[in-house]
């Protein structure tokens, strides 16, 4: 008996070690083949999400042992960075890095040539945000209290500036209107720049923009009103949370994340996940996301994916109830 015993663990313990030997060459293979792994953004360089697509994109390569590169693809709300990672092969090699602005495409009315949610897959959260409300500082608004009091005493009098139609900023200033009942004019723009000089002007009432964005502007050119995130931030630490000034629990956060195509090998998604959480454990990443006041999100395959289901599912909610048009 204790013979018979020996040798099924013997034979499970040599089992187990060849099953072993044979994934370990699956697990540390180069992706599609060795070819250059390319990090596709929708968004012109220099955006906040290039910007963090270029802190992880070194140390992902030292992970994977091959040439990773950010491609930058603006244009027609991310179509054109989408269609090009749809067009390659679905090894692993590929991916594209989209904003907040990725939830509101089932909900948007675009005819879209792909379908967001069947021919994509979530591999990473990477990283959020908070935002911070401003206005100019001839507009004498010194808090959030008094520009929602300005808003509802006069509903549709003040007007809003975002980075375009659909746009993180875009959602969260209606997320802001929606929590405190008051209607404000929409007015998009080209991108960051281009709000934050026409609300420094007080051509515009208000806008969000990551505090990173805003350090610069001296109290005598804007005001930060309000932050987004429940707590307050290191990079703003004097400015109090919109939760704090008569909206509790009020919350919204910019986010990026890295997708793959649908069809993706789970041990190729398996490996570039990995390649992830290796980028954001690396010191100089958490340094730069720091000085941008980002967080990393470090969330597993699964919890990426249940993310962006959920931020569409509010985002959806967001678009019913304040009956946006997000299409032309």
């Amino acid at each position: 008996m204790r013979t018979s015993s020996h040798r099924r663990r013997l034979l499970l313990t040599l089992g187990a070690t060849a099953l072993a030997m044979q994934l370990a060459p699956v697990a540390n293979a180069q992706v599609g083949n060795g070819r250059p792994v390319r990090i596709i953004v929708p968004f012109t360089a220099g955006s906040q999400t290039d910007v963090v697509a270029r802190m992880i994109s070194r140390p992902m390569a030292d992970f994977l042992k091959q040439t990773v590169v950010v491609d930058n693809r603006p244009g027609a709300t991310g179509t054109i960075g989408a269609q090009s990672l749809l067009a390659d092969p679905a090894d692993g090699a590929t991916l594209l890095f989209v904003s907040s602005a990725f939830a509101v495409l089932p909900s948007s009315g675009l005819r879209l040539p792909y379908d967001p949610v069947k021919d994509l897959q979530a591999l990473s959260i990477v990283a959020r945000s908070p935002t911070v409300l401003f206005a100019s500082k001839a507009s004498g608004f010194t808090n959030t209290a008094e520009l929602v009091a300005a808003a509802k005493a006069k509903p549709g009098s003040l007007n809003f500036a975002s980075s375009g139609i659909g746009s993180g900023t875009h959602l969260n200033a209606e997320y802001l209107a929606n929590a405190a009942g008051f209607q404000a004019t929409h007015i998009p723009y080209k991108g960051g720049r281009d709000m934050l000089a026409e609300v420094v002007a007080n051509r515009v009432d208000f806008a969000f923009l990551p505090a990173s964005d805003l350090v610069g502007f001296g109290p005598d050119k804007l005001t930060m009103l309000g932050v987004s995130g429940k707590q307050r931030i290191r990079l703003a630490p004097g400015v109090p949370a919109i939760a704090e000034s008569g909206l509790p629990g009020f919350e919204y956060f910019l986010w990026q994340a890295l997708l793959l195509k649908a069809q993706t090998p789970q041990p190729t998604v398996d490996r570039m996940a990995s390649a992830v959480a290796y980028a954001l454990a690396d010191p100089a990443v958490a340094k730069g996301f720091q000085d941008l006041g980002i967080d990393a999100m470090k969330l597993d395959v699964d919890g990426s994916r249940q993310f962006v289901a959920d931020e569409m599912a509010k985002t959806s909610a967001l678009v019913k109830s304040r009956g946006l048009r997000l299409s032309e």
